[in-house]
Protein backbone atom coordinates (compact mmCIF):
# COMPACT_ATOMS: atom_id res chain seq x y z
CA UNK A 1 0.00 0.00 0.00
CA UNK A 2 2.64 2.19 1.05
CA UNK A 3 4.84 1.85 -2.33
CA UNK A 4 1.56 2.26 -4.87
CA UNK A 5 1.07 5.65 -2.63
CA UNK A 6 4.51 6.62 -3.34
CA UNK A 7 4.38 5.75 -6.76
CA UNK A 8 0.65 7.69 -7.05
CA UNK A 9 2.19 11.08 -5.11
CA UNK A 10 6.43 11.36 -5.17
CA UNK A 11 5.59 11.77 -1.45
CA UNK A 12 7.49 9.42 1.74
CA UNK A 13 4.82 11.24 3.94
CA UNK A 14 1.77 10.96 2.34
CA UNK A 15 2.97 7.03 1.12
CA UNK A 16 3.74 6.43 5.15
CA UNK A 17 0.24 7.83 6.34
CA UNK A 18 -1.88 5.54 3.68
CA UNK A 19 0.35 2.43 4.90
CA UNK A 20 -0.59 3.57 8.82
CA UNK A 21 3.08 4.24 9.56
CA UNK A 22 5.83 6.29 10.09
CA UNK A 23 8.10 7.74 7.27
CA UNK A 24 11.02 6.91 9.65
CA UNK A 25 9.78 3.17 9.41
CA UNK A 26 9.52 3.41 5.65
CA UNK A 27 12.84 4.71 5.29
CA UNK A 28 14.36 2.30 8.27
CA UNK A 29 12.72 -0.31 5.75
CA UNK A 30 14.60 0.76 2.51
CA UNK A 31 17.97 0.76 4.59
CA UNK A 32 17.48 -3.05 6.22
CA UNK A 33 16.23 -4.06 2.82
CA UNK A 34 17.40 -3.82 -0.49
CA UNK A 35 14.71 -5.22 -2.23
CA UNK A 36 12.60 -2.78 -0.62
CA UNK A 37 15.20 0.03 -1.32
CA UNK A 38 14.79 -0.88 -5.15
CA UNK A 39 10.89 -1.13 -5.25
CA UNK A 40 10.91 2.48 -3.01
CA UNK A 41 13.30 4.13 -6.14
CA UNK A 42 10.99 2.31 -8.64
CA UNK A 43 7.93 3.91 -7.25
CA UNK A 44 9.85 7.47 -6.79
CA UNK A 45 10.58 6.95 -10.73
CA UNK A 46 6.56 6.23 -11.45
CA UNK A 47 5.65 9.37 -9.74
CA UNK A 48 7.44 11.36 -12.03
CA UNK A 49 5.68 9.71 -14.94
CA UNK A 50 1.91 10.92 -12.81
CA UNK A 51 3.71 14.36 -13.09
CA UNK A 52 4.64 14.18 -16.81
CA UNK A 53 1.26 13.33 -17.29
CA UNK A 54 -0.72 15.59 -15.34
CA UNK A 55 1.98 18.76 -17.05
CA UNK A 56 0.69 17.36 -20.27
CA UNK A 57 -2.35 17.42 -19.18
CA UNK A 58 -2.55 21.10 -18.29
CA UNK A 59 -0.63 22.49 -20.91
CA UNK A 60 -1.96 20.46 -23.88
CA UNK A 61 -5.30 19.47 -23.46
CA UNK A 62 -5.96 22.24 -20.81
CA UNK A 63 -8.01 22.39 -18.01
CA UNK A 64 -11.64 23.58 -17.76
CA UNK A 65 -12.42 26.33 -15.09
CA UNK A 66 -15.44 28.50 -14.72
CA UNK A 67 -16.67 31.77 -15.16
CA UNK A 68 -18.80 33.62 -13.41
CA UNK A 69 -21.36 36.91 -13.81
CA UNK A 70 -22.86 38.10 -11.07
CA UNK A 71 -21.46 35.81 -9.00
CA UNK A 72 -23.04 32.76 -10.96
CA UNK A 73 -21.48 30.39 -12.85
CA UNK A 74 -22.19 31.61 -16.51
CA UNK A 75 -20.02 29.46 -18.85
CA UNK A 76 -16.81 27.32 -18.91
CA UNK A 77 -13.48 28.04 -20.65
CA UNK A 78 -10.60 26.08 -21.69
CA UNK A 79 -7.05 27.37 -19.94
CA UNK A 80 -3.65 25.60 -21.08
CA UNK A 81 -0.37 26.39 -19.11
CA UNK A 82 2.29 27.81 -21.57
CA UNK A 83 4.69 28.11 -19.06
CA UNK A 84 4.33 23.78 -18.48
CA UNK A 85 4.82 23.61 -22.24
CA UNK A 86 7.76 26.01 -22.62
CA UNK A 87 9.29 23.10 -19.11
CA UNK A 88 8.25 20.53 -20.65
CA UNK A 89 9.95 21.54 -24.07
CA UNK A 90 12.63 22.40 -22.44
CA UNK A 91 13.30 19.08 -20.31
CA UNK A 92 12.84 17.21 -23.39
CA UNK A 93 14.60 18.79 -26.35
CA UNK A 94 17.69 20.38 -25.70
CA UNK A 95 16.84 23.11 -28.95
CA UNK A 96 14.35 25.19 -26.40
CA UNK A 97 16.79 25.41 -23.69
CA UNK A 98 18.13 28.80 -22.71
CA UNK A 99 21.58 29.05 -24.12
CA UNK A 100 23.18 30.40 -20.65
CA UNK A 101 24.49 27.99 -18.47
CA UNK A 102 25.60 28.23 -14.66
CA UNK A 103 29.27 27.16 -13.82
CA UNK A 104 30.75 27.02 -10.66
CA UNK A 105 34.47 26.60 -9.50
CA UNK A 106 33.42 25.08 -5.53
CA UNK A 107 34.64 28.49 -4.44
CA UNK A 108 33.56 32.23 -4.95
CA UNK A 109 30.38 33.68 -6.78
CA UNK A 110 28.79 31.56 -9.60
CA UNK A 111 29.29 33.13 -12.93
CA UNK A 112 26.60 33.09 -15.65
CA UNK A 113 28.41 32.62 -19.22
CA UNK A 114 26.50 33.56 -22.11
CA UNK A 115 27.40 31.30 -24.60
CA UNK A 116 26.73 33.11 -28.74
CA UNK A 117 25.88 30.57 -31.69
CA UNK A 118 29.35 30.16 -33.30
CA UNK A 119 28.46 30.31 -37.12
CA UNK A 120 31.63 30.46 -38.12
CA UNK A 121 31.78 26.42 -36.43
CA UNK A 122 28.55 25.52 -38.30
CA UNK A 123 29.34 27.03 -41.63
CA UNK A 124 32.83 26.57 -41.80
CA UNK A 125 33.11 30.31 -42.91
CA UNK A 126 34.45 33.29 -40.80
CA UNK A 127 31.85 36.16 -40.00
CA UNK A 128 32.23 38.91 -41.94
CA UNK A 129 34.46 41.93 -40.55
CA UNK A 130 32.58 44.48 -39.25
CA UNK A 131 32.62 47.55 -41.39
CA UNK A 132 34.88 50.76 -40.58
CA UNK A 133 32.91 53.93 -40.70
CA UNK A 134 34.98 56.94 -40.32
Amino acid sequence: MALAELARTGNVTAAAQKAGVTRDAIYKAARRSPRFKRAMDDALEASKDVIDLEIYRRAVEGVEKPRYYKGQICGMVREYSDRLLTLMAKARDPRYRDPAKAETSGAGPTVIVQCPFDSEFVTGQAPPEPSQKG
